[in-house]
């Protein structure tokens, strides 16, 4: 099964492609834990660095790097969990305003 996702523009113009491809693939996790069953507490899931890799071909030192990119830019939110070489937990923000040119 493929799933594909949209690249917010205005994230890939104001943060890179590589923030744009971790966020679109961040939004396509959340669904598929919606799907499944629900959240941990307060809306935040596990993101786990393998499986985000084999998506998005980033490596963890890149899912890092832009991890902290967006957190910054306020559209997630992250914790660190017991096992932080495999997963980190993630709370997809819905940002209502939109980046400016």
């Amino acid at each position: 099964m493929e799933i594909q996702f949209n690249l917010d523009k205005q994230v890939m113009k104001q943060l890179g492609i590589k923030a744009a491809v971790l966020l679109a693939e961040l939004k396509t996790q959340k669904t598929k834990v919606i799907e499944n069953g629900g959240f941990y507490k307060d809306g935040f899931f596990i993101m786990p660095w393998s499986e985000i890799e084999k998506e998005t071909s980033l490596s963890k030192s890149l899912q890092k790097k832009n991890l902290d990119i967006l957190v910054s830019a306020g559209f997630l939110e992250s914790k660190v969990v017991l096992n932080e070489d495999t997963r980190t937990q993630v709370k997809v923000v819905d940002k209502e305003e939109t980046l400016n040119d």
